[in-house]
């Protein structure tokens, strides 16, 4: 036993890099305790040392671009409040902001619960288009209600979609705040998805951007090619 722990230990850095991007691809994370052992390999102790050796400026300039390009890196833990979250529980706050807001655009300086959830959404899209991010988190992320790789492509492709399906039901685009509507599937899936997304909310926050003279182009041009639409919706009448 304690001859294979050596044999991993004589390992170069870049198989070590190696144990260490697979934990992030198994536990969506890069927060890796100090006495985790993988594969048989004290990772938490590795992992530590490289954020010694950074805060020292020992680090090598390659070593320290291939560790920034793993999800979820850090080379503090903490910040003074003690807000740092794992993918994990970032991903819960946007789950969180999503069905409270009725969408994912989620604004770059917003803060969920004293976390940087703006900056962090930004970097996760920014990962995707890099081509950088895990397999799992993308799934994940797609199954967001609202969720849309760019800015406004998640109102285009779902909000705007489900908004159609009600009025083309009942009739009127009157929602109520906390109505809900099944989507399609989406992002070329073989099989349906369930899920439901808060299509009242999205509605009451376009026409507020509206008002305001914040509502992008695009999703305006959209909602104006919706037949029923109304931007200032009159009272049902009685029968």
């Amino acid at each position: 036993m304690v001859a294979g722990s050596n044999k991993i230990n004589r390992q170069p850095w870049s198989e070590r890099y190696k144990l260490l991007k697979k934990f992030v691809e198994r536990e969506g994370h890069a927060l890796v305790k100090c006495n985790h052992v993988e594969e048989g390999f004290n990772l938490g102790r590795w992992v530590t040392k490289q954020r010694y050796e950074y805060k020292r400026g020992e680090a090598e300039e390659r070593r320290i671009q291939m560790l920034e390009q793993v999800e979820g890196w850090k080379w503090k833990l903490r910040n003074r409040q003690g807000k740092t979250r794992n993918w994990s529980q970032a991903f819960k706050l946007v789950w969180q902001f999503a069905m409270r807001e009725g969408h994912s655009k989620v604004p770059d300086t917003h803060v969920e619960d004293g976390y940087k959830l703006g900056y962090w959404v930004y970097k996760q899209r920014k990962l995707y288009k890099e081509g950088k991010l895990g397999g799992m988190q993308t799934v994940k992320l797609s199954n967001v209600p609202g969720w849309g790789w760019s800015a406004h492509s998640a109102e285009l492709k779902i909000m705007v979609p489900a908004l159609r399906k009600f009025i083309r039901r009942e009739g009127h685009s009157r929602l109520p705040y906390y109505r809900h509507e099944d989507t399609l599937p989406v992002g070329g899936r073989s099989r349906p998805v369930d899920r439901s997304v808060p299509v009242g909310r999205w509605v009451k926050g376009v026409r507020r951007r509206y008002r305001e003279g914040k509502l992008h182009r695009e999703i305006f041009e959209a909602l104006e090619e919706v037949r029923g639409w109304e931007w200032k919706p009159g009272r049902a009448k009685r029968p």
